[in-house]
């Protein structure tokens, strides 16, 4: 996967998270996996990480959280594996101040996940930045 572009599409229906590799960068990309068959992700984050990769996405729980206030994370050997493992304890974020992910900043091998803080009747209110994966420690090294 070295050297390939890879990006999840931000969609909710149908219910499954669906990965594009770049073929010409940066206007042609053709489907290249759909993993999470009747989950609904979305703003899905795909990201490696000491040889292991990890998948961050929200759902959308009910129609009372029509913003996807829950961060489920997922893991994998491959970003285009078939068989991605939840983490225990998904959801591991359940809070519309910062469930649903903004994007993914990456410095060497620090990682911060930007979340979107929502409000009544104000989407995407502002960004929050946080430390990713802070609650999987046992799972996937600090940094």
């Amino acid at each position: 996967m070295k050297g390939s572009c890879i990006f999840a599409r931000k969609r909710v229906r149908p219910a499954r998270c669906a990965f594009y590799r770049c073929s010409e960068f940066p206007l042609r990309w053709e489907l290249a996996r759909v993993t999470l068959s009747g989950f609904p992700a979305l703003d899905s984050v795909l990201f490696e990480r000491q040889g292991r990769w990890w998948l961050l996405t929200s759902r959308v729980a009910d129609a009372d959280d029509p913003f996807g206030s829950e961060l489920h994370i997922f893991h994998a050997d491959s970003p285009l594996s078939e068989q991605w493992r939840p983490l225990p304890g998904n959801p591991v974020i359940v809070d519309r101040r910062c469930g649903r992910n903004g994007g993914l900043i990456r410095e060497g091998e620090r990682v911060l996940r930007v979340a979107q803080h929502h409000e009544p009747r104000h989407y995407g209110r502002r960004l929050r930045c946080a430390r990713s994966l802070a609650s999987t420690r046992a799972v996937m090294p600090s940094g």
